[in-house]
């Protein structure tokens, strides 16, 4: 079956065992995975795997429930198993599904993997890193192409199909001159378009440079009074965990450092944060 038919079929059964309304997302994920390590090419493989997730809403009670099997038996098991979870919970009259009809198209990214280019970008890359960072030892280099695909129905005549594809690239690396060496670092990026220049500043070169600059790092002391400056990588570990404290989980459950402070000063007015998806 295709995931629209997944969909179809899950609904369908999800209606049969009792369901007043229901929503399901029927999906496919993928990737093509290409290695390189040790001055050579070590791994080529494609994965791939499929899953639907179900809904269900009676008597203002609603549950889920996912299986990574989507076979015509696993997904009406699965619609009796939402049942059963929805007649156990708690009835909430806030609970609602979306409403319609209406149909979403999205379209995002190449849709094949171009394995060639994939090995192309990863050659040139060494080749151009070992010329302009000579200190820089390439461990690990990794280019992937992934691919999602979801379907998702409701009962009030919803639909949505959305594709997703990108690339991936990912380095582990350190940087080593004689007989001095840096601790090992990682990073990554996404991308469409394989035309990229990965050794642009604000791409690789960057923490390429600066894992270099660690070959000549000096110890201060025990403890040191002064001013700081971050790494953008190490700026973004310290802005998710504050924003962890405004998140819908941490303020549920009460565990939030800025629990009622609506309309208080709590950070610097240097700070600025927007939302911006």
């Amino acid at each position: 079956m295709n995931l629209v038919e997944v969909s179809q079929e899950s609904l369908k059964n999800l209606k049969e065992n009792g369901a007043e309304f229901a929503s399901t997302l029927s999906g496919h994920t993928s990737f093509d995975e290409l290695v390189y390590e040790n001055d050579a090419f070590t791994l080529l493989r494609s994965v791939d795997e499929y899953y639907s997730s179900q809904t269900a809403l009676t008597e203002n009670k609603k549950a889920s429930y996912t299986v990574n099997q989507v076979t015509p038996q696993e997904i009406q098991n699965a619609a009796k198993k939402t049942l059963e979870m929805t007649r156990a919970g708690q009835a909430d009259e806030a609970f609602a599904i979306s409403e319609g009809p209406k149909k979403i198209e999205h379209n995002y990214g190449p849709e094949t993997a171009d394995k060639e280019g994939m090995r192309n970008l990863i050659k040139d890359f060494v080749e151009k890193a070992d010329k302009k960072y000579p200190e820089i030892k390439l461990r690990s280099v990794t280019c992937k192409f992934n691919q999602g695909r979801t379907n998702f129905l409701n009962t009030n005549g919803v639909e949505a199909n959305i594709r997703k594809g990108h690339y991936s690239f990912s380095v582990l690396f350190n940087a080593q001159d004689e007989k001095v060496s840096s601790g090992m670092n990682y990073d990554g990026l996404d991308f469409t378009d394989l035309n990229i220049d990965l050794l642009d500043e604000e791409r690789f070169g960057r923490i390429f440079s600066h894992t270099i600059a660690h070959l000549k790092a000096e110890k201060l002391g025990k403890n040191i009074q002064g001013k700081a400056i971050f790494m953008p990588q190490c700026w973004q570990q310290f802005l998710s965990f504050a924003l962890n404290h405004i998140s819908a989980g941490s303020l549920i459950s009460k565990t939030s450092r800025l629990q009622d402070k609506i309309g208080e000063k709590v950070v610097s007015e240097l700070f600025h944060l927007e939302s911006r998806p």
